[in-house]
């Protein structure tokens, strides 16, 4: 990857392409009709070049001890025609829902649960489909709990050639330093990775600019911080060297949009029938 690349894509999520499985954590959501040679090729008449997948471990891993031969097929057919259609497809393991046994036995906020779980599903993706990935993304957000989950698939991914992201959220521009968004953004573990994304709903260039600015001034914040531990002085001042690289760049800044059918064409939005919408928020586009 060289430095300073932006990439623009949409995320496929998994309410946005099959919807939630009645066995996750957060129940059923309505399948929205995802059809895959006809909604990638709307994607490419829109000029989308990359995708973020979402492969959904509630359907592929149903249970601790097995896959879903079924499902692993339908996300090679995602694949297959993606490949066909000149898309790279950057790969997220978790973005919102996780199986219901996995929640039950602990879920993401639990890092024992986490940490055994975790290498485990991802291995999977990795396994199957890693030679056709043009990038990771192994969680939508990097949970706070993730320190040794992250560690471990930085191992799983030791040799790869595609670069790995590290994902956090800025929720608010103005996001309150004292409201536990420093424990989010400068937890005790420092960001390993390829690429920064920041997750949320981003309007245009200048939006990005502001929200980068406030995570540097977060970040800011944190270092000086009194009462911080040293582990968390030391990774507040990692994530604002890579913040600075970012926006002078020398790491790529990576982000995608919220909703794949709310694509950007010219100054307006477009809808999954190709018509305008006037949904807002959800545009991102180069400086």
């Amino acid at each position: 990857m060289r430095p300073g690349l932006y990439q623009q894509g949409v995320a496929l999520t998994v309410e946005s392409t099959f919807g939630l499985d009645a066995a996750t954590d957060l129940g059923a959501s309505p399948a929205p009709g995802f059809d895959v040679d006809a909604d990638i090729g709307l994607l490419v008449a829109l000029d989308v070049t990359a995708v973020r997948l979402t492969f959904d471990w509630t359907r592929l891993q149903p249970h601790p001890e097995r896959v879903d031969a079924a499902w692993i097929e339908r996300y090679d057919e995602v694949l297959a025609a993606a490949g066909a259609a000149g898309l790279e497809v950057w790969a997220c393991a978790l973005d919102r829902a996780v199986p219901q046994w996995f929640d039950n036995d602990g879920g993401v906020a639990d890092v024992e649960t986490l940490t055994r779980r975790w290498p485990r599903w991802f291995e999977i993706v990795v396994d199957r489909w890693g030679d056709r990935i043009a990038g990771w993304v192994p969680f939508d957000i990097v949970p706070a709990e993730a320190g040794q989950a992250w560690t471990d698939t930085r191992g799983i991914l030791r040799g790869a050639t595609a670069p790995v992201v590290y994902s956090i959220d800025i929720a608010d521009p103005t996001t309150d330093p004292d409201d536990g968004s420093i424990e989010q953004l400068a937890g005790p573990d420092r960001p390993d990775a390829d690429a920064l994304a920041i997750a949320g709903p981003w309007t245009d260039g200048a939006r990005a600019e502001r929200k980068l600015t406030a995570l540097a001034e977060i970040a800011d914040v944190a270092i000086a911080r009194a009462g911080l531990s040293e582990p968390m002085v030391d990774a507040a001042a990692d994530l604002r060297r890579v913040v600075d690289d970012a926006a002078d760049g020398e790491v790529p800044l990576l982000a995608w949009f919220a909703d794949p059918w709310r694509i950007a064409d010219g100054d307006a939005l477009v809808g999954r029938d190709g018509q305008p919408t006037d949904a807002a928020d959800t545009c991102m586009r180069r400086p």
